[in-house]
């Protein structure tokens, strides 16, 4: 295995992470237009586990663009996790380390309750393990008390941009699949919107966690993704059937940095 391999990325990531502890962890499906990609991860770690000295070390191995580090180390003393992520595609792989804020929002809307306005709940530090200065930073942002029906209409808009009006059609019954599982409240799922520095990603992502459901309960809807997409089929149902009894996480997709409609399904692992 050489520093050129996706696999010795990966592992070299794990090696640097493996004495700490994890908080959470992840893995996921993204989908285009003719292809999926399925080697994906994401993993959490308080930030009390790390000293800016130690972050910064851990992401200078992982060859984080110079400016990346000094923006993270910056916001770092107001973050309660770091996540870090990989994703591997046919012809490179990236690193991702994400600050999140949860625990300066929730006193946010304590004190605000429904007046709180939209919220940054994650910075996304981004960029090709094999080259970093093909890099990006993204920008999650939290929408406090939001309603089913708001969340469906700003679902509507990001996808008047797509030109795919099936997409939204089919991530507007999966939401409304899983907020029946639950009998939504205002603040039953988490509700982001995202973009970059790019200026052209536009995207969303839901949780829901809540909602209890199995990947394979979404088999209908995955079905008129792969044909919305049209992804061939054997390899996709393959792999859906060895992940079908993980539970779904969370559901993320929109237009991306390269301007394509795509669709990310989130599972616990």
């Amino acid at each position: 295995m050489t520093p050129k391999e996706p696999e010795y990325k990966a592992n070299l990531l794990f090696s640097l992470l493996n004495n700490y502890p994890i908080e959470g962890n992840e893995a996921s499906l993204k989908l285009f237009d003719k292809t999926f990609y399925k080697i994906r991860f994401l993993f959490g770690i308080k930030s009390e586990n790390f000293t800016i000295t130690k972050l910064s070390d851990i992401c200078y191995q992982i060859k984080m663009p110079e400016n990346f580090v000094e923006r993270l180390t910056h916001y770092f003393p107001e973050s309660n996790s770091v996540l870090f992520g990989f994703e591997e595609y046919f012809d490179h792989c990236i690193y991702k380390v994400y600050l999140e804020f949860w625990e300066k929002n929730r006193q946010l809307i304590q004190h605000y309750h429904h007046k709180c306005q939209p919220l940054t709940q994650y910075i996304g530090f981004k960029w090709n393990a094999f080259d970093n200065h093909q890099n990006i930073i993204t920008k999650y942002v939290y929408h406090p008390f939001i309603s089913l029906e708001s969340i469906i209409e700003n679902l509507e808009k990001i996808y008047r941009h797509c030109n795919n009006k099936e997409s939204f059609e089919i991530v507007r019954d999966i939401v409304n699949f899983s907020a029946k599982q639950i009998h939504y409240k205002n603040d039953s799922f988490i509700y982001l919107q995202s973009s970059d520095n790019s200026g052209m990603r536009n995207s969303f992502d839901i949780n829901v966690y809540k909602a209890g459901l199995t990947i394979k309960a979404l088999n209908t809807y995955i079905k008129k993704i792969q044909n919305n997409y049209d992804i061939e089929s054997s390899s996709l149902q393959s792999f859906i059937q060895k992940i079908q009894n993980k539970i779904f996480g969370h559901l993320s997709g929109g237009i991306d940095n390269q301007g394509r409609d795509f669709l990310t399904i989130y599972y616990e692992i």
